[in-house]
């Protein structure tokens, strides 16, 4: 699928985040297509807290996850005919996904008496704003099918403490914050003559400074948006991601 290889599913659960065209994110579940391509996909826009409607506050990959430890969409994907079903006992019968944010008591022709549909479940299209929960049964359902699919998974040790080491200057060298901010933040590192770019979404740069001080403050408020802050120096650069709220 192009990116990174992925890593051990045994061990890991791979997520490739990219200029996704066409959809806001996917999934390949494991056994479905190539080994190589298990994992999500999901667009850099939907991310964590990018406040880009509806999906802006990272409940993509939390539905995506979902898929990838089996569950399908709380509507059945049925197209409104209320025969489909999603094989979970505690979720309600459901015509078809949710927009925005529904007003409860949510109900369609499916579901037509409160407490109607559950639009709040991870599992339909709700705005992130929205979604905020598993069914017992749904999480009941995950569990079973890591059982099944990906026994090993549970007892990855790929988080487990690793043997302490000495840190390198790279993993030092750029601290960036507040992060999400207003617009304003401030740069600490252990260089003392580097150069500052910063550029938009589009790759416009919009600054660029040589500094000779560990700290620099930038005080000119960006727009709302995620901007790219390089500090580079003779031998290297690093970019770091910063959200404007």
């Amino acid at each position: 699928m192009g990116g990174s290889d992925s890593w051990d599913v045994t061990k890991y659960v791979n997520i490739w985040i990219c200029n996704l065209l066409g959809s806001t994110a996917y999934t390949a579940p494991v056994g479905n297509f190539l080994p190589g391509d298990d994992g999500l996909v999901c667009h850099y826009n939907h991310i964590g807290n990018s406040h880009i409607y509806p999906y802006g506050s990272g409940r993509s990959i939390v539905h995506e996850m979902g898929h990838y430890f089996c569950l399908k969409h709380i509507w059945g994907d049925d197209g409104g005919l209320c025969s489909g079903t999603d094989y979970i006992s505690d979720t309600p019968n459901q015509s078809n996904y949710s927009t925005n944010c529904p007003t409860f008591p949510g109900i369609d022709s499916c579901s037509p008496l409160s407490p109607g549909v559950m639009y709040m479940n991870f599992m339909d299209y709700s705005a992130d704003e929205c979604r905020n929960m598993f069914t017992a049964g749904q999480v009941a359902y995950m569990q079973s099918c890591i059982s099944a699919i990906l026994p090993a998974l549970p007892n990855s040790t790929a988080c487990s403490p690793v043997t302490s080491r000495a840190k390198t200057k790279r993993e030092y060298s750029f601290g960036l914050f507040p992060n999400p901010g207003n617009g304003e933040f401030t740069i600490e590192t252990d260089f003392l003559e580097y150069e500052i770019s910063v550029r938009d979404m589009a790759g416009i740069q919009l600054f660029r400074k040589k500094i000779n001080s560990s700290t620099f403050i930038w005080k000119e408020k960006l727009p709302p948006g995620i901007y790219f802050v390089s500090l580079s120096w003779e031998t290297g650069k690093i970019t770091r991601k910063i959200i404007v709220q």
